[in-house]
Order: C-alpha cells, then sequence, then structure tokens
C-alpha cells in the first residue's frame, strides 16, 4: 500500500488503474465506504485534519481494511461518484511550504505480500546486505537513523540525543 501527502498535507492512496497512476483522496473519498462500515470513523478521525500517519499506522489493523477498500472501489468502479481521484498531473506532493524534512511518500508492506512476492523478497535481502551505517547528525538533528545499532540500555539513549 501507498500513500502519499498531497495538496497541503492531504492523504492520498496510490493505485494503479488501467488508464494509469492516480491518487485517491482518503478522507475525501470515505462516503464511498459502506455507511455500516466503522472503518470510515476511524480513517476520518485519524486523517481529517491532515494529522501524522502515526495514528494511522499504530491502527493498521483496522485503517489498512478502509484503505484496501478505497483501493478495490478505484480499482473496479474508478467511475464511483463517491470517490476523489486525482492524475499526478493535478496535484502537488506534499506541503506548499516545500520543508524538504517531512514525509511525502510511504509504502507499507504487510507480511502477507512480501510472503506471496518473490520481488518483494529479492529487494529486501538487498538490503539487508547493505553495510550498517552511522547515524548522522546535522546542526545537532538526527537526519538519518542507523536502524542496525544495539542500545544497551535507555540512559544511552538519553545520552546519545542530549
Amino acid at each position: 500500500m501507498r500513500l502519499v501527502r498531497f495538496d497541503d498535507w492531504k492523504t492520498g492512496l496510490l493505485v494503479q488503474l488501467p488508464i494509469g497512476l492516480r491518487v485517491v483522496d482518503v478522507v475525501e473519498s470515505l462516503g464511498a465506504l459502506s455507511l455500516e462500515a466503522p472503518i470510515a470513523d476511524v480513517l476520518n478521525g485519524t486523517l481529517k485534519d491532515r494529522g501524522s500517519w502515526g495514528p494511522l499506522i499504530e491502527q493498521w489493523g483496522q485503517t489498512s481494511v478502509g484503505l484496501r477498500q478505497l483501493a478495490l472501489l478505484a480499482a473496479f468502479s474508478p467511475n464511483n461518484s463517491r470517490l476523489v481521484i486525482r492524475r499526478l498531473d493535478e496535484i502537488h506532493i506534499g506541503f506548499s511550504s516545500g520543508n524538504s524534512n517531512d514525509v511525502a511518500f510511504l509504502e507499507i508492506a504487510e507480511l502477507s505480500e512480501v510472503a506471496s512476492d518473490p520481488a518483494w523478497r529479492e529487494r529486501f535481502s538487498q538490503q539487508r546486505a547493505l553495510p550498517p551505517r552511522a547515524d548522522e547528525c546535522i546542526e545537532g538533528r538526527i537526519v538519518r537513523l542507523d536502524a542496525h545499532r544495539r542500545l544497551k540500555s535507555d540512559a544511552s539513549i538519553g545520552a546519545k540525543f542530549q
């Protein structure tokens, strides 16, 4: 599943349709989901104010269901009047402030997808083969975190980031 931030921090779902790559405006398209589906309320509460993707990921068991439903609706009913689907040339990726430190694109692969996709497993195994990198700090701000390191205690975390 691929998420994208567009038009001043809205959340979009990137989908491949027969007519090309498109972005489904998640919040604007929630009306296309079944009215009985509580997932629309969860997604709306999580994303309506263009907030962080953190809560979306924390509630992935629920939110992924709604996102998957939107992707399927876009694939099989792209002319559904309740879906808001945009071409890539109609949107502005990210935030108009141009803050280059913000996350504008996120790909989430679920375990079931990884297990059934040999190409994904190959890419993942190549990434794991890369040598570990050290943290990189610029002006006291972490710009790259070494995901392979192991910290010995919480005290060392506090000392490292002060």
